[in-house]
């Protein structure tokens, strides 16, 4: 049985790893990241707005209000009212999420079952919506100032530390493949 082969194993495994690493990026620049904007920030063990009750008020208005039993909803949601991403982006994140959701929970059906495969087309789109929302946030960065120190700095010309990292993962998991083959 050729999904019983340890190379492929091997493969499901790093896919799957990197399936989470990517969902798990995007959860984080959708939610952490636009808290961040608002202003707040954790030091040490405590959380902390920087703009007191006026920026924690500011945020739950303007982002918790959008869905107000899921802050990965409500922020994904004002993402999309500020051009971050897409509607049709934001659809295909829910696919994106049960799939994780799936991979995770079920690896072993990955792993054993031939009817089943990993989705590579939904990992190319993960990538892609991360990408976008790094785009997105490293513009805001720009905007206000954040990188005045490397002079005159274009977005297409910079890739985030957090992208870089992605890329990276993503170039491991390919030279695996070649490896493999």
């Amino acid at each position: 049985m050729h999904k019983l082969r340890l190379p492929v194993i091997r493969n499901t495994l790093a896919f799957a790893g990197l399936f989470q690493i990517t969902h798990e990026l995007i959860k984080w620049s959708v939610i952490e990241r636009t808290k961040l904007f608002f202003g707040f920030v954790q030091v040490g063990d405590s959380n902390e707005w920087l703009g007191g009750d006026d920026a924690k008020s500011e945020y739950q208005d303007k982002v918790l209000s959008r869905a107000p039993k899921s802050p990965f909803r409500a922020s994904l949601s004002w993402l999309v009212h500020m051009g971050a991403l897409s509607d049709s982006q934001s659809i295909v994140l829910e696919r994106i999420y049960l799939h994780r959701h799936d991979l995770t929970h079920e690896l072993l059906k990955y792993v054993v079952d031939s009817s089943q495969s990993p989705d590579v087309e939904l990992l190319l789109e993960a990538v892609s919506i991360f990408k976008s929302l790094d785009r997105f946030w490293l513009e805001v960065e720009v905007e206000i100032g954040m990188l005045d120190k490397f002079g005159d700095v274009s977005v297409e010309e910079i890739d985030s530390g957090t992208s870089l990292a992605l890329t990276l993962c993503l170039q491991a998991y390919l030279e695996g493949l070649e490896q493999e083959i």
